[in-house]
């Protein structure tokens, strides 16, 4: 079972609106836009399993047409195709269309990639049953929880039911994530990035709020070890952990 993280692939966006474009229109630019990518592959000499993998977006669900633009794309010689299956209409909102995934999956042979509403291991597991699709792709919900992608390998391949990740672990993760965005980027960067996503990490926990706010305020990386450090401290000394 493949688990995708949407940072390591490449992806190319498909306006599918069928009132706007002709089919051989449509055909030719996504052409261009797959060989495009294929370059891209080819250049940087990205292993087999990274190859383009191409996004299909549909404006509103007047204009659903998956299925032909995955025919398209895959007739391009695409490797693999993501569906994410909300309209651009919807953006973030409502549910994601599972049927679209299955549709797409029963019209083409190229590998075909599930994304949208897996906030769990389960929604993983009920995805990967109602669409047949072969391989999920995790989005938003790894923001504050990478733990999500271990309990879903877990999950899947050994039924084990995922656990309440401890404070110290968050802690322990922010940490890490700090010092990995300082070693791939600068520390400057570090400083901004990891602001939103201590506050995921953060969500929900007791006195968060103040810490979130001086960590916006911190301007290196001893000042934001020392403020988790003693809130850290702070929940042991509580009880809490």
């Amino acid at each position: 079972i493949l688990i995708l993280l949407m940072a390591i692939c490449i992806c190319t966006l498909y306006g599918c609106n069928k009132g706007e474009n002709s089919i051989n229109t449509e055909e030719n630019e996504t052409q261009k836009k797959v060989e495009k990518t294929n370059r891209i592959q080819k250049e940087y000499e990205l292993p087999e399993e990274y190859k383009p993998i191409h996004w299909i977006e549909e404006k509103d669900d007047n204009s659903i047409n998956a299925v032909e633009i995955a025919k398209i794309i895959e007739k391009a010689s695409a490797s693999a195709i993501t569906i994410h299956p909300r309209t651009r209409a919807q953006g973030y909102t409502g549910k994601a269309n599972w049927n679209i995934i299955k549709e797409v999956k029963e019209n083409v042979n190229i590998p075909v990639i599930g994304n949208g509403d897996i906030k769990s291991c389960y929604d993983a597991k009920k995805m990967l049953e109602e669409t047949n699709c072969d391989a999920i792709m995790i989005g938003r919900s790894l923001l504050g929880n990478p733990w999500i992608i271990k309990e879903t390998i877990d999950y899947l391949e050994k039924n084990k039911e995922p656990k309440e990740i401890p404070f110290s672990e968050k802690i322990k993760m922010i940490k890490k994530h700090l010092d990995l965005l300082i070693k791939y980027k600068n520390e400057k960067t570090a400083l901004l990035e990891i602001r939103s996503h201590i506050a995921w990490y953060l969500k929900g926990e007791k006195n968060s709020k103040e810490v979130k706010e001086m960590i916006c305020k911190a301007t290196s990386k001893e000042e934001v070890l020392k403020i988790i450090t003693n809130y850290e401290q702070n929940y042991k000394k509580c009880g809490i952990i």
